[in-house]
């Protein structure tokens, strides 16, 4: 054996030894005979998994049963032969396509995903067949470990000597889950069709063998775009596979067939967290929920205030609407509406991606209070200013909401007036690379913010989810927790997963308490002034370009929660052109209300300032107030007709902060009984009382048929879009 080595002067070339060869080769022989004696061990010692088991059942954080994941379309066995051919081969084009060549592993993929593992220290790779899918879903074992996997190869080896490949196929058809409570074919053909899996047309099929990968998002009413692309795809591999030919394919591929509404027996007090908790258990690799007891963070007193909140805002009017409410110590979701009707609509609005406008920019004075800055520093808030080369080079213009000329405010004053141009020279003196760090931080998602300026004014979309853990952390003093809707995961007394909420602290803590100090003045002195619910509150409004989404976002020590007002499909201007400030804004205060009643008055920690109190900027003489409008059905809204949030959006004067020392405290629980350790017995749930009523919300006006134009700036608190007139980044619609 020699190796291809340049020649050796005189032509020779040089000669690698044989015991060389053997020598390097040696370790990776061992590794594979080592691999091959372990799963050998298994394969003798373990023995198979039985049938799988019964749906989850989900507690609420106080050990009330609330839903179970299950269906009125109960699990039936039925036989290769009552499910049609071409059921089978769009299953096996999805999931397995050398199903009936394998024996129940692929040796090449499971080493490769071992060696991934391994070096990851996690399961990271896959690389599972059908045999081995079957395995998990019968033992219900889904540990994220090495062991697991091997374990899992060994018994699908052994499955493979004692059943035929058509027993084994069946099996796993019967116990899959494809969503919607539904476990095997038989059930998902009556959950998503009303058929019998018998009758199943070769599109429907495509659709289901595409939605196993992830249930509660491959679902057509979840996400049919994400749906449509894993039908497309079903469908590519049938034809690659040989199962069907390209032209009919193609006549196939614009005719996805509509899923029935989604329906359940059980009842369900929270359907739309109870689809954030499905999705959760699939990222955990519980996606069927099989025999599982899942203890969730969800509050069903919290939940109930924000459903009547969501309804008395929401009804009767074109606008849809989202409300998530998170625990700040935690970072448990402890209440979630998604939108109005789950039974007819699926799709989950809370966890909808949009341009969060204004209600980003706190996000923006994190960071720069990380950078050492004050918040009583000083800024020019034009109506409007151009920031040469600001934007990759390209010069960046900005405008203030109605045009309104502020003269020159401390950037606490900019946030309570929300400013754009205040904020779009703070962005370009502190650095986009900066704030979006701090954004990748608070959200716990490295990389997903584009370092362009245009990014302190809410351009790069988030979801209401998403916001309510930014604010959860402003709340908790800068110390972050990964937003999540799971407590604990048990089988039996088996504890299989229990959420890590020991937090990192991502602000400092004088940092976080100067922000929440200038965030309280937006309630008491700026844009947001309908949130005040009798008690320290902190937040901020946000509107996007064109009156296309409305926010509030804001938080008390105890609880911190988001509302986000949009239309369901698009970005059209809301009816009335609708602000941050307004429905939004009341919307919160009911629900906040509700939930606060009977709790002590918490207040938010002292911040030592970075500045003395007579450094503050006291806004200079600016353009007269713009008027008090109208309602109006026009598509795009008239600078003589511009909407404001309230009377403090008039040119009056802000007064100069105050500063009043309040004691820290520790929040108090919500009007619940604590969650119950593991071992403790589990108290019965007390009823928090019932929410007042909030704020009739204005009456609304037909549909505003608005597309959302680019350039435009100007939104009800105070300049809510970014106002970008020139360069491809920052554009808000």
């Amino acid at each position: 054996m020699t190796d291809d080595l340049p020649p050796m002067r005189g032509g020779r070339r040089r000669r690698v030894p044989r015991w060389l060869w053997w020598l390097a080769g040696f370790p990776a022989l061992v590794a594979v005979l080592a691999l091959a004696a372990l799963l050998a061990v298994l394969f003798v010692s373990l023995p198979l998994p039985p049938q799988p088991g019964a749906p989850a059942v989900l507690l609420d954080s106080s050990g009330t049963e609330f839903t179970q994941l299950t269906s009125e379309f109960l699990q039936r066995d039925i036989t290769l032969e009552q499910i049609p051919q071409h059921t089978i081969d769009a299953v096996l084009a999805a999931e397995d396509g050398d199903f009936y060549d394998h024996i129940g592993i692929d040796p090449v993929s499971v080493l490769r995903a071992v060696w991934a593992n391994v070096r990851s220290g996690e399961v990271s790779q896959g690389g599972s067949t059908i045999t081995q899918q079957y395995i998990k879903v019968a033992s219900g074992d889904n540990a994220q470990t090495v062991w697991r996997k091997l374990t899992e190869a060994a018994l699908a080896l052994k499955l493979e000597r004692t059943h035929t490949k058509d027993e084994i196929l069946v099996m796993y058809l019967n116990a899959v889950y494809f969503g919607r409570g539904a476990y095997g074919i038989q059930a998902a053909a009556q959950a998503y069709y009303g058929v019998d899996a018998i009758d199943l047309t070769l599109a429907q099929s495509a659709v289901l063998a595409g939605v196993l990968p992830a249930p509660s998002i491959y679902d057509p009413l979840v996400d049919n775009a994400a749906s449509h692309a894993r039908y497309r795809y079903v469908l590519g591999r049938m034809v690659d596979r040989g199962t069907l030919p390209a032209a009919e394919r193609d006549a196939l591929l614009s005719q996805q067939p509509p899923t029935n509404p989604r329906r359940s027996a059980a009842r369900d007090d929270a359907p739309w967290f109870t689809d954030v908790v499905r999705r959760e258990l699939e990222s955990l690799g519980f996606a069927d929920g099989a025999g599982l007891t899942v203890t969730t963070t969800l509050n069903l007193g919290v939940q109930r205030h924000a459903e009547r909140a969501h309804a008395e805002a929401f009804s009767g009017i074109e606008a849809s609407g989202a409300i998530v409410a998170v625990d700040p110590t935690t970072a448990g979701v402890l209440a979630l509406v998604g939108g109005s009707d789950y039974t007819n609509d699926q799709f989950n609005l809370a966890l909808a991606s949009r341009q969060p406008g204004s209600t980003f920019k706190p996000v923006a004075l994190a960071a720069w209070l990380a950078d050492g800055r004050s918040a009583e520093e000083p800024f020019r808030a034009p109506s409007s200013v151009t920031l040469p080369g600001a934007d990759a080079g390209n010069d960046w213009t900005v405008s203030n909401y109605g045009g309104s000329d502020l003269g020159t405010l401390s950037l606490r004053q900019a946030t309570w007036r929300s400013s754009n141009t205040a904020y779009a020279e703070m962005a370009v003196e502190l650095g986009p690379e900066r704030i979006a760090a701090m954004a990748d931080t608070l959200t716990g998602r490295p990389g997903a913010h584009p370092a362009n300026p245009s990014l302190v004014l809410g351009t790069t979309e988030t979801s209401p989810l998403t916001m309510a853990g930014i604010y959860g952390t402003f709340a908790a003093e800068g110390v972050r927790n990964d937003v999540h809707a799971i407590q604990e995961i048990r089988r039996g007394e088996d504890v299989l997963y229990r959420a890590d909420v020991g937090g990192e602290r991502v602000m400092g803590e004088d940092d976080a308490a100067i922000l929440t100090d200038v965030l309280r003045g937006v309630i008491t002195n700026g844009t947001a002034q309908a949130a005040a619910i009798g008690r320290p509150v902190a937040g901020k409004t946000g509107t996007t370009q064109d009156y296309g989404d409305a926010w509030f976002a804001g938080y008390t020590p105890q609880v911190a929660t988001v509302v986000w007002m949009g239309n369901r499909d698009n970005r059209a201007t809301l009816p009335g052109n609708e602000t941050g400030g307004g429905l939004p804004a009341r919307t919160f205060a009911s629900f906040m209300g509700a939930v606060h009643e009977g709790l002590d008055v918490m207040e938010f920690p002292t911040p030592s300032g970075r500045a003395p109190e007579d450094s503050v900027v006291e806004p200079t003489e600016t353009a007269t107030a713009t008027p008090t409008p109208t309602a109006t059905e026009s598509a795009t809204p008239t600078e003589s007709a511009t909407p404001t949030e309230t009377d403090s959006e008039t040119e009056t004067p802000i007064p100069a902060p105050t500063r009043v020392p309040t004691p820290s405290a520790t929040p108090a629980p919500l009007p619940t009984e604590p969650r119950p350790t593991p071992s403790s017995t589990r108290p019965e749930p007390t009823q928090p009382p019932e929410p007042t009523d909030p704020p009739e919300p204005a009456p609304a006006p037909t549909a505003a048929d608005g597309s959302g134009g680019t350039g435009r700036t100007g939104t009800a608190d105070g300049a809510e879009t970014d106002g970008t007139t020139d360069g491809p980044a920052g554009r808000s619609s």
